[in-house]
């Protein structure tokens, strides 16, 4: 009687088996950690934000006040841009108030007034605006800027980690003082792509 072992064979078969799964992970994750860091580098993760101070302003701008998480402004934002729209009022930068400093205060609790600019707009428009939101002009002043490309909706993630850190640090060396009620001011140039970032600077 002749006897026929298959354990042997099963068994390299088996390495060879688990061998190609490996291979396939380990390419499978480099190819995810590639395009997860292609894209922080799209994105301007990886810059080093440079703050210039020059004159910005003056705006009218149209808020209405959110209190909450600043990443959840949006609806509010387009709520006001909507309106405008549907009334007449063409905008084409959003903008962003932020009153409060997350590291000290309760994200359920930070305030921001949020909505558009406006330009050239006659008084009985702004009456009009007047009934539905707050209306009321940012004067030109000397500020801290940082500008960064919009690429995608990424972009408003990524780039006030990028920002805020620089400007503070921008703020202590140049000793500036902490006036009561500043707020970082935040521009949405939606055609030219780019997001301000700002603090007025004291006089």
């Amino acid at each position: 009687m002749q006897v026929i072992f298959f354990a042997k064979d099963n068994k390299d078969d088996k390495i060879i088996f688990m061998n190609k799964v490996f291979k396939f992970l380990l390419v499978f994750l480099s190819i995810v950690v590639a395009l997860f860091l292609g894209t922080l580098y799209y994105h301007d993760f990886f810059s080093s934000p440079q703050v210039v101070e020059k004159e910005m302003g003056p705006y009218v701008v149209v808020t209405k006040r959110f209190v909450g998480a600043y990443h959840k402004v949006g609806p509010t934002m387009d709520e006001v841009d909507g309106w405008l729209r549907e009334n007449g009022v063409e905008s084409t930068k959003g903008v962003g108030l932020y009153l409060d400093d997350p590291a000290e205060v309760e994200e359920s609790e930070l305030r921001s007034d949020v909505g558009s600019i406006v330009e050239d707009v006659d008084e009985e428009v702004l009456a009009r605006i007047k009934e539905k939101f707050e209306v009321r002009e940012i004067p030109k002043a000397k500020s801290a800027v940082i500008e960064f490309s919009i690429k995608s909706n990424l972009s408003y993630i990524i780039a006030p980690m990028k920002a805020y850190p620089a400007l503070t640090q921008h703020w202590i060396e140049k000793g500036y003082a902490e006036a009561e009620g500043d707020i970082g001011i935040e521009i949405y140039d939606i055609p030219g792509k780019v997001t301000s970032y700002m603090f007025a600077i004291p006089e």
